[in-house]
């Protein structure tokens, strides 16, 4: 069995422009990034694929298949936190070096997520846009509820120094957060919240992430963390999986059963968005796709060296560079985006995409072998890069 290897991204926040090699999950590495790949897939089909597209007969299968890539990330984000906090719990009670790293890579993933809502990368256009444009900048993405995951898990983390109640804690509120979301999901947030909180409410205002009952998907991956790291201690991971595919199967068979409008009995009882069987099917297909990876990490082994592993590594930068070449004006004064949106054929946007992926990949690998071969360096280039996007966002 291959033992525990490198700690992941999403508790990562500076750590992912620069960090010294660090122990991973390998398995849940694998898993993250499969996604990162998709991940890739899914924002060049939603801002390119000409909408005459969305007709086929394949698309509904694609469209499904990409929604599983969010719940993965917040599910490994939660899972790899839960796993790693029971080593650092002492360090964190203790207000050492690793509660501070965590502070600052969990208010480096909210900055980062803010940074990619804003209408213009410039404070003078920024300070003198319309309201309506500044709304943008609200509107909560999937690095604010990763923020927020993290900073409620660790929170926890602090208050629970039993395994048992910490356990219990995250089972508790994931399904508190589940079966609440369709009357979060109902309140006018701007009424009862300041617009930069309401996005964290639903999705009234825009936001694609809010934390109802997206949080949910972290609170589970914790528990599964946290379950995860005893089963390992106690020698019993094998019997763990086999006791998760049954979970994972239940779950399918009652998700895809009753998220059928004629069968829900959701309507019955509560609103009828978000549906509960909806999320419960996705959660089970995670666990799935989870006991997968582990499967395949057991049987086959995996190189925590390959191309995929240590891009893997680096999934924060990935998810934020990909994002910025995309939207930003670098051909011709034109981004991408606005140059080919909704216009694109099936092919070109396949052929597109691969080229993205296989950009995003090569840039990955390369600045995670960097880092492994001086640290120190990788991390004053990362901060020279912060500083010189600082300057042109106040002065350029």
């Amino acid at each position: 069995m291959v033992a525990e290897k490198r700690e992941s991204l999403a508790g990562s926040g500076t750590a992912g422009f620069a960090s010294t090699k660090k122990p991973r999950i390998l398995f849940l590495d694998l898993l993250r990034g499969l996604a990162m790949v998709v991940m890739i897939e899914v924002h060049m089909v939603n801002s390119l694929l000409n909408p005459a597209y969305r007709g086929s007969s394949w698309f509904p299968v694609l469209d499904f298949v990409n929604g599983l890539v969010a719940p993965t990330f917040l599910f490994v984000s939660g899972a790899v936190f839960a796993f790693v906090s029971e080593r650092k719990r002492p360090s964190f009670l203790n207000f050492g070096p690793e509660f501070w790293k965590q502070v600052t890579r969990i208010v480096f993933i909210l900055f980062l997520g803010y940074t990619l809502r804003l209408p213009y990368f410039s404070w003078r256009n920024l300070s003198r846009a319309r309201p309506e444009r500044l709304a943008q900048l609200w509107r909560v993405d999937v690095l604010q509820c990763i923020a927020v995951g993290l900073t409620l898990l660790f929170l926890l983390c602090l208050l629970l120094r039993s395994g048992r109640n910490y356990r219990r804690a995250l089972a508790v509120l994931g399904f508190m957060t589940l079966l609440i979301s369709p009357w979060a999901w109902s309140v006018n947030g701007p009424y009862l919240l300041p617009l930069p909180l309401a996005g964290y409410l639903n999705p009234q205002r825009g936001s694609l992430f809010p934390l109802f009952p997206w949080m949910a998907f972290m609170f589970f991956g914790g528990l599964f963390g946290a379950l995860l790291g005893e089963a390992r201690r106690e020698e019993r991971e094998e019997e763990f999986f086999k006791r998760l595919l049954f979970l994972s199967g239940g779950l399918i068979l009652v998700g895809g059963l009753f998220m059928r409008p004629f069968l829900n009995p959701q309507p019955l009882f509560a609103p009828s968005r978000p549906n509960y069987f909806f999320f419960l099917l996705r959660l089970g297909l995670v666990l799935l796709l989870a006991a997968s990876c582990w499967l395949f990490e057991r049987k086959r082994g995996l190189n925590s060296r390959s191309l995929l592993m240590a891009a893997s590594a680096e999934s924060l930068t990935v998810y934020y560079f990909h994002i910025q070449l995309m939207n930003r004006k670098l051909l011709m004064g034109r981004s991408l985006v606005s140059r080919m949106k909704h216009t694109t054929p099936p092919l070109t946007l396949a052929l597109l995409t691969l080229l993205l992926i296989g950009i995003m990949l090569l840039w990955a690998f390369l600045w995670n072998r960097y880092k492994e071969r001086d640290p120190r360096k990788a991390l004053l280039t990362a901060r020279g890069v912060m500083v010189l996007a600082a300057l042109v966002f106040f002065f350029g």
